[in-house]
């Protein structure tokens, strides 16, 4: 195509860049356990509390693995086009005990 001046030549939408941004997070996952009282007042509880954690578990989307879709912005000229740093996972368990 050649560009053409003060014409509505060369002004026609396309989609071939577009890509679905629609995406499902798993932000947070958290599973825990609390043990019984009966078994915690032999040994002095009043309570007990197992618990496993994990934060930014997984994110399902068609976007390519480099690209994270709540920074991608639509528009001409956005300053946030989708290449941050890749969300880490963070995993931690642990013991609640109260005396």
């Amino acid at each position: 195509p050649r560009p053409v001046v003060n014409a509505t030549k060369n002004q026609q939408c396309q989609t071939r860049y577009l890509r679905d941004a629609s995406y499902m997070r798993i932000k947070n996952l958290q599973v825990g356990y609390s043990i019984p009282r009966t078994l915690l007042q032999r040994i002095g509880c009043s309570n007990a509390r197992l618990y496993f954690s994990v934060d930014n578990l997984a994110t399902f989307t068609k976007l390519a693995t480099t690209l994270d879709p709540e920074t991608v912005s639509g528009g001409h000229g956005g300053s946030m086009r989708g290449n941050a740093y890749p969300l880490t996972s963070t995993k931690s368990f642990g013991v609640s005990v109260t005396f």
